[in-house]
């Protein structure tokens, strides 16, 4: 009877805690990265890091940790790159936090992100990229990587209108409005 008692106090506890700490963050977002991501989930995306890395030499995966933001809440299923001195991110991760949709087209390798007016097509391994139909060109081009497609972040952020900042001391880019 006490184990019961002891086991249902833990679970009605844990059920406070999460709502505690969901009722102050409206965003889900926390400063400490370690409350996003739980030690499995780290596990795995320094893993998923590893594997990208010695597939891809040009690429070197950076910690999820390094992106912050505090108006948008995202979350990393694959870690950003850093690919010929640019930051890359899977697509979906900030992309979708911003209320954009995602669409991929293997057939001519391009990926569209779309959100209220804009639309933007990037296409994989190419510089050349169209937003609302203007051709412009762009450092480093999407990558399909661990089969998934990674996009410049600074490229697409600043086009849907959000500022984003370097430290080059902590190396955190900090997203925002």
């Amino acid at each position: 009877m006490q184990r019961i008692m002891r086991n249902t106090l833990i679970l009605l506890l844990s059920m406070i805690i999460c709502v505690t700490l969901q009722s102050k963050n409206t965003y889900g977002i926390s400063d400490d990265p370690s409350k996003k991501y739980s030690e499995r989930e780290m596990i795995i995306l320094k893993t998923i890091g590893a594997e990208i890395e010695d597939e891809y030499k040009m690429a070197t995966a950076i910690s999820v940790e390094k992106i912050v933001s505090n108006t948008l809440s995202f979350k990393f299923d694959t870690p950003p790159i850093i690919y010929d001195d640019r930051t890359l991110i899977p697509v979906r991760a900030v992309t979708e936090s911003l209320g954009a949709s995602v669409g991929w087209y293997p057939k001519e390798k391009k990926v569209s992100i779309i959100k209220d007016s804009i639309t933007i097509n990037l296409y994989i391994d190419n510089n050349k990229v169209t937003v609302n139909d203007k051709e412009k060109k762009i450092d480093v081009p999407a990558k399909l990587l661990n089969s998934r497609t990674y996009v410049p972040l600074r490229f697409v952020v600043e086009e849907f209108g959000l500022d984003i900042q370097y430290d080059s001391k902590t190396g955190v880019i900090t997203l925002g409005n």
